[in-house]
Formats: structure tokens, sequence, C-alpha cells
């Protein structure tokens, strides 16, 4: 079939408009919404045709309604405006969820008729916000931490290549003010460190900060910092307290974020007439047109950014030079796939390799482009996620470190807890022969009050020995996991009355020690919340074992619960043991889900793959 280049016309701009990854709407003076793109759909949870009219106070509450009209009053008097903000949504399902949003004035005839936003959602994000930020050496985001005393005690990579000033030269000083400033003055964790209030945050920092909406006592601010690089650099900047055991602060963290691009382009926004133009060439994701054929029909600025080659030599490319030969036989899969009308789940993940060599995984949406129904192109959005695969591999790596440290104490208490108990065996042995001895002629008053030791020395033997046993059975460690799992049945049946069963189905018994223990803490940790919270009668361990996988599933018929639609939203709801299971399942790659209903019962089904 032979492919014509085509221009962009304002068609094709709509259609990246429909489809662009990032949410965008447009409502008039009064706030009625007038038009909406397809990720704003996704994002509120409202079909098209349901935005059209709805007001867009009725997605606003309390203080981000009121953030919502200063923006608009900033905006209508001309006043500057740190874009783009934080703002919080009201989902069809009456979830709120958070989004970074940027607003500006629509100008028809020069005169304001209303509003455009375009906003991504960052919901996930500020959900592990707090987790991320105690990964510090390892994370591609710059960060320092300093202690009470405003010394540093850690100045990661990525910081050392934002600043110039490497680890050595810094650590153990208080000289983390170098970095940003000419003179010496305290930057942001400085004054979180020493508790600072709101008023002395603001004689430092008016107008620019405002409380964390996610981190108790954390401040977070925007600057900009002329000594940084060639021409100045703009960063967010997040600043949180560390706090002992007893909650007294004894440091702050700070991590850092340049956003000079996204200022220029917001600058760039602002100046601009907010064409679908602008926002194409503006755009912080990579977009790019190829034809049929693979050539590059027309790509923006980020695409230039993100191969690291020359805008004219991108827009005169085919996309074969930038994908691995693997990748390359995916994106053609998914194409095959869109001309076919087939589904297709969007983003995936791609390799790419850049002008220099190097290899970055990036975040791929598709789309077919049509032109009287017969398809013409395909256009692409991607979006760098290199930082984020690799914090998210460094964040599993320290789990793991953390989980296998755990095992090891508890391993280490449990041999302590034995030694204790056979001191108090030796003790009752001594009492029991003191009392027994016709030699020790004791009044019956003291022989009374022996006995009550003895007794109170029997019943702390057999709690420790229970904690021993519970920390770490040796019922494990002797006979492995099927054993163990009978014997916390034995135990359920004994001391709570609930009638547990272990049923097997069992190709392969040749089960790895630390696949073992993972399947043993997880079946723990559900017959505890069972025994506490799910008020069940009956209970089944069932074993499943294929040549390459392994399945556990633990079925009660108690009350059961509201499943939430993403496992990652049980912290949200106190579910802290079932977080924990699924942090354990996903050591071993595994993965966890959950089916229940409200007074029909939960089962919760491990699946770990098994190497042959």
């Amino acid at each position: 079939m032979m492919q014509a280049r085509f221009e962009l016309t304002g068609q094709t701009y709509r259609y990246l408009f429909e489809n662009a990854s990032d949410a965008m709407w447009v409502h008039d003076m009064k706030g009625n919404i007038v038009d909406a793109n397809k990720a704003c759909e996704k994002f509120t949870g409202f079909t098209r045709q349901e935005l059209l009219g709805k007001n867009i106070k009725e997605f606003l509450t309390g203080e981000f309604l009121s953030l919502a009209r200063e923006v608009r009053r900033k905006l209508l008097s001309g006043e500057e405006i740190a874009q783009p903000y934080e703002q919080r949504l009201v989902r069809k399902e009456g979830t709120i969820g958070a989004m970074k949003m940027a607003t500006s004035l629509v100008i028809i005839d020069g005169e304001p008729r209303g509003f455009q936003h375009v906003a991504r959602d960052v919901t996930e994000e500020k959900s592990v916000e707090k987790m991320l930020s105690k990964i510090i050496n390892g994370s591609p985001i710059p960060s320092f931490v300093i202690n009470k005393q405003h010394k540093v005690t850690h100045w990661n990579k990525a910081i050392e290549s934002l600043s110039s000033i490497s680890e050595q030269e810094i650590v153990a000083t208080d000289k983390q003010w170098q970095a940003f400033y000419a003179q010496k003055r305290p930057v942001m964790a400085d004054l979180i460190a020493d508790g600072a209030s709101a008023d002395e945050v603001d004689a430092y920092y008016r107008g620019k900060y405002k409380k964390s909406d996610l981190i108790d006592g954390a401040y977070e601010a925007e600057d900009f910092f002329p000594a940084l690089g060639e021409y100045g650099k703009w960063l967010h900047f997040t600043a949180s307290p560390v706090k002992n055991k007893s909650g007294e602060i004894t440091g702050a963290v700070e991590t850092l974020q340049d956003i000079t691009e996204r200022k220029r382009v917001e600058k760039a926004l602002r100046e601009s007439e907010k064409s679908f133009r602008d926002l194409f060439e503006s755009a912080i994701d990579a977009i790019w047109v190829h034809d049929l054929d693979g050539n590059i029909q027309v790509a923006n600025k980020a695409t230039a950014k993100l191969t690291g080659y020359p805008l004219e030599e991108v827009c005169q490319a085919n996309v074969s030079s930038f994908f691995t030969l693997e990748s390359l036989n995916l994106a053609r899969d998914i194409q095959a796939k869109l001309i076919h009308h087939q589904s297709v789940d969007m983003p995936y993940q791609q390799r790419l390799s850049r002008r220099d060599g190097t290899e970055l995984i990036v975040e791929l949406t598709t789309r077919l482009i049509t032109q009287n129904d017969q398809p013409i192109a395909f256009q692409s959005i991607a979006r760098d996620v290199t930082g984020e695969v690799k914090m998210q591999e460094s964040m599993h790596f320290y789990l793991q470190k953390v989980l296998v440290a755990q095992e090891e104490e508890r391993k280490r208490v449990a041999r302590d807890l034995h030694d204790t108990a056979q001191s108090l065996l030796l003790l009752i042995r001594k009492l029991d022969t003191e009392i027994s001895d016709p030699k020790n002629k004791l009044s019956k008053l003291v022989q009374e009050k022996v006995n009550r030791l003895r007794g109170l020395a029997m019943e702390i033997l057999e709690g420790v020995r229970c904690y021993a046993q519970e920390l770490r059975p040796a019922i494990l460690d002797d006979l492995g996991l099927i054993a163990a799992l009978e014997w916390m049945a034995d135990n359920l049946i004994a001391e709570n009355g609930i009638d547990a069963d272990v049923q097997l189905d069992m190709l392969r018994c040749d089960l790895p020690r630390e696949v073992q223990l993972v399947l043993f803490r997880i079946a723990q940790e559900a017959l505890i919340n069972i025994k506490r919270h799910a008020e069940a009668s009956e209970v089944v361990i069932r074993l499943e074992s294929q040549a390459s996988k392994m399945r556990m599933i633990i079925t009660d018929n108690g009350k059961g619960f509201e499943v939430p639609m993403q496992l990652n939203d049980l912290s949200s709801t106190g579910k802290l043991g079932l977080i924990g299971m699924q942090e354990r399942a996903q050591l071993l790659n595994g993965i966890m889900s959950i089916q229940s209903e409200v007074s029909k019962g939960t089962s919760i089904i491990i699946e770990i793959p098994l190497e042959k």
C-alpha cells in the first residue's frame, strides 16, 4: 500500500488532544465543562457525555474549591501563579484523586471565555511518597539528610550531580546551604529539623511554600536557584522531619526535583495562544507520529531529548532506529492489533536505544490515526520511567533485606527464649526438690507460697514456649512447610474451636527453603487475621504445586469484607497485615489476590513461580 506524507491538521490535533495521556478539559467562565478528553474520563470515572455540562464545583470540596477559585482570580487579574500546582478532585465513585495541574485562560477575540486545564494523575505517587523518601543512597532523586545538629549525614549521587558538590566534601558539615545560596542561610531541612513554625518558614519562603498534604510536619516549596547550572534551575523541594520512636525530631530529609523544563513549558504555555499545536510541541512527554512503514512524520522536542538526536534528524528517521529487535517486534505486534481493532492494554513498557548507546525504559501509548476510515499512521506518546523502574527494584531489594534480617532476628529471639525456658524448667525442678525433701521442715504457709511460685513459673514457662514457637517453630526447620501448616491448623482447632484442615495437591515436594518460609509466614498472618476478625467456624489451607509454580489458598467462612479495586489501597483501610502478606509474596516474584464478599467468607490466593 502506498503511503503519502501528511500534514498535521486541526482534526489531527483534535485527535492528539483526545488521546493525550494527561487529562485535559475546558470549562466556561461559570465553571460548566464544555470539552474533555479520554484521559479525563479515565481519571474522573465519568464519560465525556456525563462530563459535558457538569460544573467544576461538583468535583471540588473545601480547601480545593478555594484553591480553584484563587487560581482563577489570579489568572484573570494577570498575577503570577506557580504551575503546575497540586489539586484534588472527587471521582465518580467518591474517592479523592490527586493531580498535578496547569491552568490557563481561554482567550477568544481578546476576551477571556473560560479556562483550560492539563492534569496528570499523581494519586499513586503520593501514596508511596513516604516509603520512597526513606531510600536515600539508591535513589535517582536528589536527596540529603541532616541530623539535629544540622550536620549532613546522607548526600546521594543524584544531588551530587545536581549541585556539583561531592559527598566527601559535605557529609559531616553544616554547609548544605552552599549547594543553593551564595551566603549562609537555613535551607528548608534546617527549619524542619528545628521544628520551625509556619511563621518561621514563611520568613524564608514567603509565597513559595505550603504544608505537605501527605507527610505530617513536612513542607514543600518551589524556587529558582541562579547558581545551579549554567543558567540557573527551578527546583521543587520537600523537607520532612525524621523522628525517633518517641516522636522526637532527630533530623530532616530533603528531596529535590529539577522542574526547570516544566517551568519553561509553563511559561511557553502562558505566553502562547494555548492551541493544540503548542500543547503538542511543549508536552513533557515525547510525542511522535509515524506512517505505516515506520517513517516519522512529526515529533516534538521531548522526543529529541528522549532519543538524544536533534529534532531535524528525528523527523527524518524510522522508528526502527530507536528500538531493539525485541522491542521492534513488540511494536509491530501492537500496531497490527490496532489496525485489526483488537484490544491492547495501554500504556505498555518498551526499551528505547538512545543515540549515545544507553538504553531507556519508556511507558508507551500508541494510537491508530485514520483518514476516511483507512489507517494512515500511528501516534505514540512515551514517558521515561527508567528511574521509577530502578526505584522499584531498589525498594524490592531493601524490603527483601529487611525481611531476611527480620527472620534472623526471630530465630535469635526464639533461641534466647528457649534458653530462658530451660532456666525456668531448672527452677521448677529445684522448687519440686525443696518441697519434696523431708529434711526441709517447711511450714504449711511456706509450702503454699512455694507451690504458688511453682505454678507461676509453670505459667511463665508455657508462655515462653508458646512465644518461641510462634516466632520460629522448630517444626518448620525440622519437618518442613506441610507439617508446620498442620501444626498451626491443630492449634486453631485446640485453642479457638475453629475447624481447620490442610489439603494437598502436590506434584512437587522439593520446595526451596525460602519458598517454604514465605508461605508459612503468609499462612501465619492469615490465620491470625481469621482468629481476630473473621468470626469463622471453618478454615481450609490448600497447597497446590506444579512443575513451574506453587499455589496456596486459604479460605474461611467468616464475615468477609469489601476488597478494594487495587490492593495498594489496603494501607488506607488499615489492613496492614494483608499488605505484609503481599510484600512477602512479591519477594519471590509471586502475586497475591483476594476474593471476599460480606457475609460470604474470604479466600486468599498466593501464587509463586518455581525454578524447574
